[in-house]
Formats: structure tokens, C-alpha cells, sequence
């Protein structure tokens, strides 16, 4: 895990109360890669967990992903995570009710993604995440880049971060 030197963004990783996911390329391998089609639906046991672990630690999780998988959605309803909305390029409308009905500001909420469509989100959200293989038009925007992959243990960096920040591991 890199750690950040910039005390603002210290900061707004300790507000953070809502976690947004994408699904293809951040939870999941993205579909335009060139494997068989039941690699689309993997979720790696290590990102599992750390979205069990944030559950659990009382933050907010939620995907809202253009991708649209069933198999995906099941396993991310059965990890606890209630905010999973599939299908949604324009992904502001999906996350203006959450915000709407769970009672945050933009600054708790963080996001993380790797293409055009979380381009709007990282221009709200109080803590953008982006992956190394993400377009360059992310990293310019996002706050932070993983140093694992989308779908190899990014949301686990991610996690491990946050609680970091916020000292809630121990």
C-alpha cells in the first residue's frame, strides 16, 4: 500500500462514509479482455473480503456498473452489499439517490473506477480511485491509483487504505 503525503487528501480519506465500486476492471476482469466469458464474473476471495470488512465496519458499498452481469449481482447481494445497480452508464443519477437516501455529502463518498463513464463521479466524490491499467483521462482526475490491478486485489489496497486513515484496523 502507497501511502499518501498530501495532508488534504489524508483528510478526505477520513470522512469517507460511502464507498462506490465499478464493477469491470475494479471488482471484476473487464469483459473486452480476451478470456473465457466466466472470467467476467470472478471476484477475487482477497477483494471479498475487504467489501465484507468494510460492510462490517459500517461504511456504505456500493456498485454501479455499466457491465451487466446476474451471476455478479447475486454474489454481491449475498456479501452484503444492498446498493447494486447494473446497466447504469450514466452512473450520477444511481448515485445521487444513494447520497439522497442514506443522508451524505459528496465529501463521504469515494469512488472507484477505470473508464469514461466514472468520469463524472470522480468530479463530485470526496475520494477518487482509479487502477493502473484505468484511461489516462482517470489519472488525471483521480486522487489516488492503486498499485494492484481492477479485479487483483485493487479494493483491497483501496480498503486497506481507508482503514489506515480512518484507524480502524486494530
Amino acid at each position: 500500500m502507497s501511502m499518501i503525503n498530501d495532508h488534504s487528501l489524508a483528510q478526505r480519506l477520513q470522512q469517507l462514509r460511502c464507498l462506490i465500486f465499478d464493477m469491470e476492471g475494479i471488482l471484476s476482469v473487464q469483459s473486452r479482455v480476451s478470456r473465457p466469458p466466466f472470467t467476467e464474473n470472478l471476484l477475487l476471495d482477497v477483494d471479498r473480503e475487504s467489501l465484507k470488512k468494510l460492510i462490517d465496519a459500517g461504511f456504505i458499498v456500493a456498485v454501479i456498473s455499466s457491465g451487466r452481469s446476474s451471476l455478479m449481482k447475486k454474489n454481491l447481494l449475498d456479501i452484503g452489499i444492498k446498493w447494486v445497480y447494473m446497466g447504469a452508464y450514466f452512473k450520477i443519477e444511481p448515485y445521487e439517490e444513494i447520497k439522497s437516501l442514506c443522508g451524505l455529502t459528496d465529501s463521504e463518498c469515494a469512488h472507484m473506477g477505470d473508464g469514461p463513464a466514472d468520469v463524472p463521479l470522480f468530479e463530485k466524490v470526496g475520494f477518487a480511485v482509479t487502477v493502473p491499467h484505468a484511461e489516462l483521462s482517470l489519472h488525471h482526475k483521480a486522487h489516488y491509483c492503486t498499485t494492484a490491478q481492477g479485479a487483483w486485489g485493487a479494493v483491497r489496497e483501496f480498503a486497506d487504505l481507508i482503514f489506515y486513515y480512518q484507524r480502524r484496523c486494530h
